[in-house]
């Protein structure tokens, strides 16, 4: 049988065209899968609330009230727990004005933008492997890894996730940028297009800058894919122009970096004030040899949670030294970081080496402002948030040589399957331990149990979390934690204070005034405990000794709104009315918009019989507050004794409006307000 000719004008199929085709098909197939997978493992993420740091990032925001151009103003001009991020700041206000405080359009957002993350990692390893079972590999444990989801499930983390969008989105066009002013470096209409890439690729590094200022390690990456690029030409690629050369330090490449090093220089003096001012330095102090092995612990701790992603917790405490010495693990990860680069050196397989490489210095670049070379304050030595972005390197280090230990011949399918079946349960253990995670997160009270779990002796742990028992009104719980906070640090002051306010709380006053006054003797400039031991005193009716710690509180501080208050309320008690009027009038000059000191001064009015003057202060009181329901009642008494009946009658018709639990024993005055009329 003969075969059959093809009609002469028959077009001819493209072979790359359908390669291409082929390559979408499976690059939609394997981001559709892992996407899914991504989601599952994060998806009860969800069902979480606001913590830790939530409350003054978002919840106590008032800056995020309104999107107002006072307001956009102030976020670009203000420093938020010691961070400038305005970008993100401004993503929260966006969503206040959609869904208030409903954290769940805060958790679909951190979602999404982790989803587009993956996106984005895939296409930018792409991009420069032109690999998709690499670029599947990397995505993949990208997507659902456990050190993750600290980025993915705390509200706070926004900055992570939209610094690292706008990081990746500029890297992606940076590559472009390159491509098409080198390889096609003859045509005008493509120099334009690398021009747009180029400023495109700017704007997004600023962007990323304007989230979080750990962007300013951007134009180093830069460089670093300067140095990988030239893999790209000995690929099969249908635009691949032989005649390319490539210099990785030519004057030209080193200029275009010049704007991203001068804006990065920029926002990085910025951050280091914002920082200053936001965070005081509770770290311990170390030598400068301790502050080694502190870099190679921090720069391990990431690579082997990467492998061991065991004992997550949202704090990894410095660590405390013993006969002058650090821990064991310390000194054994310079050791390991020595074998890492050991091993890295005997790598003979050129393209291997330099996936290799560029994947660790990925990871250094992005991961180097944290590592302990110089002290950030606060209390972490490492933190899991911070692995987000510099995991991209390290994952693509080990996809190339996972891609490369494959066997391909056909004899070695067995040992393909068992690669695939382990590859299967790592997937799987990692995204039940993301999923579990997530739990952790699900508010403040779990956060710190599960601190409080991992760090026994974290004594700041167990006072924050008998604070949330406090405002959930458990006291006992409170008391417990509170105690256990003061066992673990004696002068813990404010543990004291707040145990005797929880004491107070259950009427346990003895032990209230324990408390009071163990804090006093620690801190004896401490003016809550002495506002605190006060409102005890005036309850035990000892109202001298309760003037006494007012008198104390207000010397300690002459613009103490609460004391002048306080006494001023204790010596209306004592029909002292001068001293009641004079504390009242400094706190109405401390506070001029505070209701409750118009009110209580027209109280004072009221009993001395200037009632002129008490109608206008209740009437200050109901300025301020339009449902200030003992001012109408007060005032409308008042207008009554000054037979003002009218007035009188629609003061007490809306107090019983406002309180209908009043009429009874306001109704009888109306109506003999009315006979009187």
């Amino acid at each position: 049988m003969k075969n059959k000719k093809a009609h002469p004008n028959t077009p001819k199929k493209n072979p790359n065209l359908l390669k291409n085709k082929d390559n979408n098909n499976y690059i939609a197939l394997y981001l559709t899968l892992i996407i899914v997978l991504t989601f599952i493992a994060f998806s009860n993420c969800l069902n979480n609330g606001f913590a830790w740091d939530d409350d003054i990032q978002v919840v106590n925001n008032h800056d995020i009230r309104a999107l107002t151009t006072f307001n956009i103003s102030k976020i670009f001009t203000s420093y938020y727990i010691g961070m400038y991020q305005p970008l993100t700041t401004l993503s929260y206000a966006i969503e206040y004005k959609f869904a208030g405080l409903n954290p769940l359009l805060y958790h679909a957002d951190n979602l999404l933008l982790h989803l587009l993350n993956v996106i984005l990692v895939f296409f930018l390893i792409y991009s420069l492997t032109n690999k998709i079972n690499i670029s599947a590999i990397v995505v993949l444990f990208f997507g659902i890894h456990p050190m993750n989801v600290e980025t993915v499930a705390w509200v706070s983390a926004r900055s992570n996730l939209l610094c690292t969008l706008f990081f990746l989105g500029g890297l992606i066009t940076y590559i472009k940028y390159v491509r098409k002013s080198t390889v096609h470096s003859l045509q005008s209409t493509e120099k334009s297009q690398s021009i747009k890439y180029y400023f495109l690729t700017l704007l997004l590094f600023i962007f990323s800058l304007l989230s979080k200022s750990a962007a300013v390690c951007f134009p180093l990456v830069l460089i670093l894919i300067d140095y990988y690029l030239p893999g790209l030409h000995r690929l099969n690629c249908d635009n691949y122009d032989k005649s390319f050369k490539f210099q990785v330090l030519s004057f030209k490449l080193l200029l275009n970096k010049i704007p991203f090093f001068v804006i990065a220089l920029l926002i990085g003096i910025v951050n280091i004030y914002s920082h200053k001012e936001g965070i005081a330095d509770t770290s311990p102090s170390f030598s400068i040899i301790d502050r080694i092995f502190l870099v190679c612990y921090s720069t391990s701790f990431y690579i082997i949670k990467l492998f061991i992603p065991t004992g997550l917790c949202a704090l990894h405490f410095y660590p405390v030294k013993l006969s002058g010495l650090l821990p064991i693990e310390y000194y054994l990860s310079a050791a390991f970081l020595a074998v890492v680069i050991v091993l890295i050196v005997l790598i003979k397989q050129g393209q291997l080496k330099k996936d290799i490489l560029f994947g660790a210095f990925f990871y250094l670049f992005t991961i180097a402002l944290v590592i302990q070379i110089l002290s950030l304050g606060g209390n972490a030595i490492t933190a899991e948030r911070y692995s987000y972005l510099p995991y991209i390197g390290l994952v693509f280090a080990v996809g190339t040589i996972y891609d490369n230990s494959k066997i391909k011949n056909q004899k070695s399918k067995v040992k393909n399957l068992l690669i695939y079946i382990f590859l299967f349960i790592v997937v799987i253990v990692l995204s039940a331990t993301s999923y579990n995670r997530n739990k952790v997160w699900v508010s403040s009270l779990v956060l710190y149990s599960d601190m409080i779990e991992k760090n026994p002796n974290y004594d700041e742990g167990y006072y924050n979390r008998a604070t949330i028992y406090s405002s959930m009104k458990q006291y006992p719980e409170a008391i417990n934690d509170y105690s256990m906070a003061i066992k673990l640090k004696p002068n813990y002051y404010d543990a004291f204070n707040n145990r005797g306010v929880a004491n107070f709380n259950l009427k346990k006053y003895e032990e209230a005034l324990k408390d009071y006054d163990m804090a006093i003797k620690i801190k004896p400039d401490f003016i809550d405990a002495y506002k605190n031991r006060g409102v005890i005193y005036c309850d035990l009716k000892e109202y001298n000794k309760a003037i006494e710690d007012y008198d104390i509180a207000i010397k300690l501080n002459p613009n103490y709104a609460e004391g002048y208050e306080n006494r001023g309320t204790i010596n209306a008690m004592l029909k002292n009315y001068k001293g009641a009027l004079k504390d009242y009038n400094v706190l109405i000059e401390l506070k001029p918009n505070r209701a409750s000191a118009y009110y209580n001064r027209g109280n004072v009015y009221r009993d001395l019989k200037q009632f002129d003057k008490a109608i206008s202060d209740y009437g200050k009181a109901i300025d301020l507050n339009s449902k200030y329901i003992s001012a109408y009642l007060n005032r409308g008494i008042t207008e009554y004794d000054s037979h003002i009946y009218k007035n009188a009658i629609n003061d007490l018709e809306m107090a019983i409006q406002l309180g209908p639990e009043n009429e009874s024993r306001l109704r009888g005055i109306i109506n003999d307000a009315k006979r009187k009329m």
